[in-house]
């Protein structure tokens, strides 16, 4: 009973349902999550550039300076002596340092802003970087403690000697503290996301299961109507049968039988109907389609039914046009189908001595049918669910037994041949359907026409 009740269909959507959310929500957060860490890294990427591209504007500035004061140095003939470097311990944003060819110190920037204390270490470190000519600029990022540090070095040469050397640091703290601020807003999105991707996910994972909804809804309302459309036959059946099993006599065997047969006659019908539809729905197997000259196909349908027209004491015609013929593209089994229940709901609920009349004529690049009668009519009401499974309208209730499948089944085959289907009546004067196909255009040189019927 609990493994039963496990794999109710209500359960198992509602199961989906909640799956089918986690994974929205998940995808979504995914991808905020992907979308945050590479604007993060873009961002810290280009902050850092920044501060290369700051030495490299300061190097550019101050090399000219530099390789003067190291000219001049040359030309007093005293490149191993310095009185003393240049020390300045105002905060610089840059704070550069000129090296001789020995690997003295010239001039030197102490303090640079946003780095406490001074960067002695930073530049001995980059002191000990051997000069390159082919590689002459060299970075660094340095550590000390939290405080972190972009060190270059830029190799000076003249008429291809070394002649110094540029260092210079900068503090990363700014670049630190906005990639913090970036990464708490990344996080303060983030949540934000989530309060807001859980009521969106929600209701699209809601909007995404309708169809499986809806199809289970039509599912169980259409078990319900076979198995209501069913009981009332099978009773009378049983009762029949029950009858004849208790009465001998040889009249009421054969009305008993007569009964029984007529109502196995109607189940056979419901049970064919209602596979037809079903395979028409689930498009098992495909449709079979081809050119149809539909005039001449409805003609000869037409021709084929007016003997049953006359024996009803009613008049079946056909109208259609001479001058062109009206192509379309189509299953043959399923027009004729489609027409049959058409032709014969205008018969079934008509009056003695009334008409049926079909036309099929060309519109544009469309082909119209239409069958018209005089039958009892629809009322509006009815007209709107004429199409669902299982309906029958007032007047068709009390005039003539049936199971309601027919309009539904000759509303899917229009749908599947691309086509539309449209009613209109007055109460006691009359219905008529038109149903409207794509026309079928081609050269009539590599088409043969089809046959109307098998």
């Amino acid at each position: 009973m609990k493994r039963r009740e496990r794999w109710r269909p209500t359960r198992v959507l509602r199961r989906v349902h909640w799956r089918l959310w986690a994974w929205y929500l998940g995808m979504f957060l995914a991808f905020e999550v992907l979308l945050g860490g590479m604007t993060y890294e873009v961002m810290r990427y280009r902050l850092i550039q920044a501060s290369y591209n700051q030495i490299q504007q300061e190097w550019s500035q101050k090399a000219p300076d530099a390789l003067e004061q190291l000219e001049q140095l040359k030309d007093d003939h005293c490149s191993d002596c310095h009185p003393g470097a240049a020390v300045d311990r105002t905060p610089e944003p840059v704070a550069t340092t000129i090296i001789a060819p020995s690997g003295q110190i010239l001039q030197e920037d102490v303090v640079v802003l946003g780095a406490p204390g001074t960067i002695e270490r930073a530049v001995a470190a980059m002191r000990q970087v051997p000069p390159a000519r082919t590689n002459p600029v060299h970075w660094a990022i340095l550590t000390y403690g939290r405080q972190h540090l972009l060190a270059g070095r830029r190799d000076l040469y003249q008429a291809g000697q070394y002649q110094g050397a540029l260092i210079s640091v900068l503090s990363l703290t700014p670049v630190e503290q906005t990639s913090r601020e970036l990464a708490r807003t990344e996080m303060e999105l983030a949540v934000a996301s989530l309060l807001l991707l859980m009521p969106f996910s929600y209701l699209l994972s809601l909007t995404a299961m309708r169809p499986f909804r809806e199809a289970l809804e039509q599912q169980r309302h259409f078990v319900n109507d076979a198995a209501h459309e069913l009981r009332t036959p099978l009773t009378i059946l049983r009762g029949t049968l029950d009858l004849a099993q208790k009465d001998t006599e040889p009249e009421t065997l054969q009305a008993a039988i007569a009964e029984a047969l007529t109502e196995t006659d109607y189940i056979t019908r419901l049970v064919r109907d209602l596979g037809a539809l079903a395979r028409l729905e689930s498009r098992e197997p495909g449709l079979q389609m081809q050119a149809i000259a539909l005039d001449r196909f409805v003609a000869e349908l037409v021709r084929r039914l007016e003997p049953l027209a006359a024996a009803q004491g009613m008049t079946l015609e056909w109208h259609g046009e001479e001058s062109r013929v009206a192509w379309i593209w189509g299953d043959p089994e399923q027009i004729r189908q489609l027409m049959t229940i058409l032709i014969d709901n205008a018969l079934k609920y008509n009056r003695v001595g009334g008409w049926v009349r079909v036309t099929v004529r060309t519109v544009d690049h469309e082909v119209v049918v239409e069958v018209r009668d005089s039958g009892m009519g629809i009322s509006e009401d009815d007209q709107r669910r004429i199409f669902q499974r299982f309906y029958r309208g007032r007047n068709a209730e009390k005039a003539r037994p049936g199971s309601g499948i027919g309009l539904a089944l000759a509303a899917v085959i229009v749908r599947l041949h691309k086509g539309r289907m449209h009613v209109a009546s007055v109460l006691d004067q009359g219905t008529t359907f038109t149903v409207t196909f794509p026309r079928y255009l081609f050269r009539r040189t590599t088409v043969k026409t089809p046959p109307a019927t098998r």
